[in-house]
């Protein structure tokens, strides 16, 4: 197992024992102190089933809890001090959780003791679960500065440029786990002393996809060069050191005290626990809506097959990573609809069959994408996917549409709330500012609202 695994494992059994540690120091003062007071006599230290469930239950939860606010993730970039601060206000609200939902119930002689309670709980769990990752996190920060510890880093840049970065990444005071492999340069050439020549640009994009490199600096200027666009959709990190309208703009987001400064080229600003969060959601929406409206779906698609027509259709799109997958629709259009290759659809397009414009007036025809949804290749907000033969135009004028393809496409999108259905790619790149605008606001919120203007837009059959 890779040492960085090693060290999320070891992080989530302290935090396990320290959760069954203050579970069972509160059940033995509950005993010992507690009921022996209201009963007289010493109560008896037997667990009992309540016992256990309330360990699994409490263990499980904060295992989730953790792992929601992103405690687990990337240790190697992870600050100490913030995540000993989270541990700390999460162990603190989290034990107040445990107190109000299991312990306020307790029979006491008298109500300090729900205090006392509440102050032996807490105190063993934060106690053990701070040391814990601080001891651990130290550890890893200690591998980390002496270069034992980190993550592949390929340089795209002049190899003047590449020299420099290389010695400003690996001086100890400054090392934040940047492993720099070595660097491409659009001029093909190396360096006696520095960092390693990969080999010839043309082949870089190739180079990190497949051998695992997760991050990767490069010159601003390099930005749009066909090498890095190959890499937009990947979820390799790219990052570049911050020009003058970043500053400005404020687009500067810096966390390491010594760390060199850098921006990224495609910023995700939703935080880990709004991404757990937001998957749960589709899946959870995806389940109702598919046992609600299933009996409207086999309707439909009876109404469909009545036509003669079949009541499914599949196409193939590209999804996140540039994965494709076949999104699942009822049937709107006559099975001989691209006989003359692909064609968006338009207003009044003849292609559509009676039952079909109807379908698309209320969006219905989309229903069968929530089991997209439960599959994982969509979302319920998102940029829409489109068909590879579409992309391919998009790119040639707007490279930057593959950072689209870093997050799941969705059913809606603010694209569609704000502009709708695309009928020709100058309408898709129009469609595609309000895709970025999404990527780079990403939030629960932002969902949210998304999701209610598309409700009043399915209400009040404005689809197409």
């Amino acid at each position: 197992m890779p040492l960085r695994k090693r060290f999320v494992w070891a992080l989530a059994a302290s935090d396990l024992f320290a959760a069954v540690l203050a579970w069972a120091t509160l059940f033995l003062t509950r005993k010992i102190w507690a009921e022996s007071r209201l009963m007289g006599i010493p109560a008896p230290l037997k667990s009992d089933e309540n016992f256990w469930l309330g360990l699994t239950i409490t263990s499980l939860g904060w295992l989730f809890l953790f792992y929601l606010a992103g405690l687990y993730q990337d240790v190697v970039r992870s600050a100490r001090l913030q995540a000993l601060g989270l541990n700390l206000i999460l162990g603190a609200l989290g034990s107040l959780a445990v107190f109000l939902i299991l312990f306020l119930d307790d029979l006491v002689p008298d109500y300090r003791w729900y205090y006392y309670h509440l102050a032996v709980y807490s105190g063993v769990f934060i106690t053990i679960s701070v040391c814990g990752r601080f001891l651990l996190l130290s550890w890893v920060h200690s591998l980390v500065v002496s270069g034992k510890l980190g993550f592949d880093t390929v340089l795209l840049m002049p190899a003047a440029d590449a020299s420099v970065w290389q010695a400003l990444l690996q001086e100890p005071p400054q090392r934040d786990g940047h492993l720099v492999v070595g660097f491409f340069s659009p001029d093909n050439k190396g360096l006696p002393d520095g960092p390693r020549w990969l080999g010839p640009w043309d082949g870089a994009a190739d180079y990190i996809l497949k051998n695992g490199v997760e991050e990767v600096i490069l010159h601003p200027d390099l930005r749009l060069d066909a090498e890095v666009v190959r890499l937009f959709p990947s979820s390799v990190r790219l990052r570049m050191p911050p020009q003058n309208q970043d500053w400005l703009l404020g687009s500067v987001r810096q966390t390491a005290l010594f760390g060199p400064l850098l921006t990224d080229l495609v910023p995700m600003p939703m935080p880990h626990w709004q991404r757990v969060v937001k998957r749960i959601l589709d899946l959870l929406v995806a389940s109702m809506v598919l046992t609600i409206l299933g009996p409207l779906m086999i309707f439909l698609a009876w109404l469909i097959r009545r036509d003669g027509h079949p009541a499914l259709y599949f196409q193939e799109r590209v999804g996140r990573h540039g994965k494709k997958f076949r999104i699942i629709k009822f049937r709107t259009m006559h099975p001989d609809a691209e006989a003359r290759g692909p064609a968006l659809s338009r207003v009044n397009d003849p292609r559509v069959t009676p039952i079909g414009r109807f379908l698309r007036k209320y969006r219905l025809d989309e229903l069968p994408q929530f089991i997209n949804v439960l599959k994982g290749e969509m979302s319920l907000v998102g940029p829409r996917p489109e068909r590879e033969h579409f992309i391919a135009q998009i790119v040639a004028t707007a490279p930057q549409y593959l950072f689209l393809h870093r997050v799941r496409p969705g059913i809606t999108s603010w694209g569609m709330v704000m502009f709708g259905y695309a009928a020709s790619v100058p309408e898709m790149l129009q469609r595609m500012r309000y895709d970025i605008l999404y990527l780079e606001n990403m939030s629960l919120a932002l969902d949210f609202r998304i999701l209610v203007h598309t409700v009043k837009t399915v209400l009040g059959g404005k689809g197409q």
